[in-house]
C-alpha cells in the first residue's frame, strides 16, 4: 500500500512538474507575442512619422514656391495683361475707325514683325485661349503709333506712354526680377507632355516650359529701354519692342502652374485652395469662381474631408481593437495554463 502511495506521488510531482513547465512555456510563448506586436506598434508608428515627415517637407516645399515666386509672378503677369487690355480698349474708344482696320488684320492674317504678316496664324481670342499664338508683335497697330508719331503730345500719346511706362515699373521690372532670380529654383515644372498639349504654340521649341517667361523678361528690358533712351529723351520713335515681342501666353503659363501646386496642397491635405485658370484675352478679365461657387466648393470640400477623416479615424480604432484582441488572447491562454497547474497540484 505504501509503495502505491509513493507511486501515485511520484505521478502527481512528474504532472505538477510538466504543467509547470507548460504554464512557463504558454508566459514565455506570450510574452514573446506581445513583445512581437509592440515591435510592430513601433514600425508602424515609424512609419507614419516618417511619412509624416515628408509630407511636411513637400508641403513646406510648395508653400516656398508659391509664396518666394509662383504666386508674386502670377499676380504681375495677370496685372501686366489686365492693364494692357484696358489700354486696348482705351485706344479702340479714342479710334474707333483705326481700331477695327487694326483688329480685322489680327484676326485674319496675324500681324507679325515689322508689321509683316504674322507668322502663328489669325491672333484670335479664341486661339489666344487655346494657346495656339503667343507673340504680340504691336499692343495698338502701326496706324495708330504713327498718328503718336506725328502728334507726341496728343492727349492719347500722352496717355499711352503714361500706361505703359506703369506697366513696366510697377510690375514688369519686379516680375523680370522674380524670373531671374527664382526661374530655375522655384518654378514648378509639371508633366511636359501635358504642358505640350495646353501650349501647343510652344510645343516644339526647345525652351518649352522656359519659353514664355524668358521671352516676357525679353520684352520687359527692350520695353523699359524704350523708355529710357528714347521717351525720356523726348525721342519718340518706337511705341512697342522691335527685337522682343510680347509673351501673351505669360499669363496663363503662371496661373496655370499656381493651379497645379494648389492642387498638390489640396493632395498633401494642406488647405483647399483653388485657382481656376483663366482663359484670358485683351478685353476680357475677369477670371476664377463666383462667390457662390466659392462657397459651394468650399462646403464640398469641408463634408469630404470630415468623412474621409471618420473613416481613417474608424479604421484606426478597429485596428488597435484587433491587436488588443489578440495580446488578451495570450493572457487568457497564460491564465488558463496558470489555473491548471494550481488545480491539480496535490493538497
Amino acid at each position: 500500500m505504501s509503495s502505491v502511495s509513493a507511486n501515485a506521488s511520484d505521478v502527481g510531482l512528474i504532472v505538477q512538474g510538466s504543467l509547470i513547465l507548460l504554464s512557463s512555456l504558454v508566459a514565455v510563448f506570450g510574452y514573446f507575442i506581445q513583445s512581437k506586436m509592440r515591435l510592430k506598434e513601433k514600425h508602424r508608428e515609424k512609419k507614419l512619422q516618417d511619412a509624416t515627415k515628408l509630407n511636411d517637407l513637400k508641403l513646406a516645399r510648395i508653400r516656398e514656391k508659391a509664396t518666394i515666386f509662383i504666386g508674386p509672378a502670377t499676380e504681375h503677369a495677370m496685372t501686366i495683361g489686365s492693364h494692357l487690355s484696358y489700354l486696348r480698349d482705351y485706344t479702340e474708344r479714342v479710334y474707333p475707325e483705326q481700331w477695327k482696320r487694326f483688329r480685322d488684320r489680327e484676326n485674319t492674317v496675324g500681324i507679325g514683325w515689322n508689321n509683316g504678316p504674322g507668322t502663328e496664324g489669325p491672333q484670335t481670342n479664341q486661339r489666344n485661349w487655346r494657346g495656339e499664338w503667343n507673340r504680340r508683335w504691336t499692343l495698338v497697330g502701326s496706324e495708330i503709333e504713327q498718328l503718336m508719331r506725328d502728334d507726341p503730345n496728343s492727349e492719347y500719346a500722352i496717355n499711352y506712354r503714361q500706361n505703359i511706362r506703369a506697366v513696366i515699373d510697377t510690375n514688369g521690372i519686379p516680375l523680370s526680377n522674380l524670373i531671374n532670380q527664382y526661374g530655375q529654383s522655384l518654378q514648378h515644372w509639371g508633366n511636359k507632355d501635358e504642358y505640350k498639349k495646353e501650349f501647343p504654340i510652344a510645343a516644339s521649341n526647345g525652351m518649352l516650359r522656359n519659353l514664355f517667361p524668358v521671352q516676357m523678361v525679353r520684352w520687359i528690358a527692350e520695353m523699359n529701354q524704350i523708355i529710357k533712351n528714347q521717351w525720356d529723351k523726348n525721342v519718340f520713335k518706337s511705341f512697342w519692342p522691335v527685337v522682343n515681342p510680347y509673351p501673351t501666353q505669360v499669363w496663363s503659363h503662371f496661373t496655370s502652374m499656381m493651379t497645379s501646386i494648389r492642387k498638390l496642397e489640396v493632395e498633401l491635405g494642406l488647405a483647399h485652395h483653388h485657382i481656376q485658370k483663366d482663359s484670358w484675352a485683351f478685353g476680357n478679365d475677369t477670371f476664377g469662381m463666383t462667390d457662390e461657387e466659392i462657397a459651394a466648393h468650399n462646403a464640398k470640400t469641408k463634408n469630404e474631408k470630415s468623412s474621409n477623416g471618420s473613416s481613417k479615424i474608424d479604421d484606426e480604432t478597429k485596428l488597435k481593437q484587433k491587436d488588443k484582441t489578440k495580446l488578451g488572447k495570450y493572457a487568457v491562454v497564460g491564465a488558463v495554463g496558470g489555473a491548471a497547474v494550481a488545480s491539480l497540484i496535490p493538497k
